[in-house]
């Protein structure tokens, strides 16, 4: 009786002495690629944003800077100016 049980192949079993289900798991399956490239979609949506929002805040910075030196030096072109000088109109501005 032992002997033919050990011919018999186990319940569960292919001829081959695997489980059944891993002669099916040779390969990826498409669920998997498919998942593995949303995964790779997403991550790289992401990290293109974050690269775009920083090109952004680069660029606010740039002309924040570019600003500021302007009125720094509008500024100091004031301060040179005397109140005779404030007071009167220039030409452009008199005659509208």
């Amino acid at each position: 009786m032992r002997a033919e049980r050990r011919d018999a192949t186990a319940p569960g079993r292919g001829e081959d002495g695997r489980a059944e289900g891993a002669r099916a798991r040779r390969g990826v399956s498409l669920f998997e690629a498919v998942a593995a490239l949303a995964i790779v979609a997403v991550t790289s949506i992401s990290a293109l944003g974050t690269a775009g929002a920083e090109l952004r805040t680069a660029e606010r910075a740039r002309r924040a800077v570019e600003a500021e030196a302007l009125l720094a030096e509008r500024v100091s072109f004031l301060d040179l100016l005397t109140d005779r000088d404030l007071q009167s109109l220039p030409d452009s501005v008199a005659q509208g």
